[in-house]
């Protein structure tokens, strides 16, 4: 019997559970409300404030925001004990360019929309989260940090992770929430290289030079 199906069975646990399909049209609404405000990378400074007033608005303490717009807040507990903290993050910056129509569509009980899975319901996933503990008074052995962090896509080289790394270090644990992998738990951690290459070549205009060698190529 896994950990994960044994605490399932946890009588808390157990009654939560059971009460996520009442509040999961509550959860797609706020995934739709996070989804309409822009966020590209290097912009996610309207989002991140609104997330912000909503950590405050759900109870949670020491809500801030970074230089880089991550937004912190710790759940309030004042029986922690462990040193180390527990960080449950989802990050809050999407693909799509500033100026992307933001609209949404709905097929059956399907929800069309840029940035919807990627990672507006992984921040509303994450707010949930924290509603559900303050709301329950639930507790924890460590201090547990709600982070909503930036820069995860592309040019963004995970920087905002980075500074909640700095921040914390080497944590009790870090859970990351993903609203494209919802339904999966991932375990293990994936390294990243990034690379930025000059290339210098004789180059030209297409026609006037063709044949000279292409830095592209």
């Amino acid at each position: 019997m896994s950990k994960i199906y044994r605490l399932t069975q946890h009588p808390t646990i157990a009654a939560i559970l059971s009460q996520i399909a009442q509040e999961k049209p509550a959860v797609v609404e706020t995934t739709i409300e996070i989804q309409q405000i822009p966020a590209p990378t290097f912009a996610e400074a309207e989002r991140a404030q609104w997330v912000a007033n909503r950590f405050q608005q759900l109870g949670l303490v020491d809500v801030y925001l970074d230089p880089l717009h991550n937004v912190y807040g710790r759940l309030p507990n004042p029986t922690a004990t462990g040193s180390k903290p527990v960080i449950v993050s989802a990050h809050t910056d999407t693909v799509f360019p500033a100026a992307t129509d933001l609209a949404i569509r709905r097929e059956g009980n399907r929800i069309y929309g840029p940035g919807i899975s990627d990672n507006s319901a992984g921040v509303a996933g994450l707010l949930w989260l924290a509603e559900t503990m303050t709301s329950r008074s639930l507790q924890a052995p460590q201090p547990v940090w709600f982070v909503a962090n930036v820069g995860e896509e592309g040019l963004g080289d995970l920087n905002g992770m980075r500074a909640v790394f700095k921040r914390f270090g080497r944590a009790a644990q870090y859970v990351v929430i993903e609203g494209g992998s919802l339904g999966h738990i991932i375990h293990a951690g994936i390294g990243v290289n990034r690379f930025k290459i000059h290339v210098s070549a004789q180059g030209g205009h297409s026609w006037a030079h063709f044949g000279h060698t292409s830095a592209i190529h």
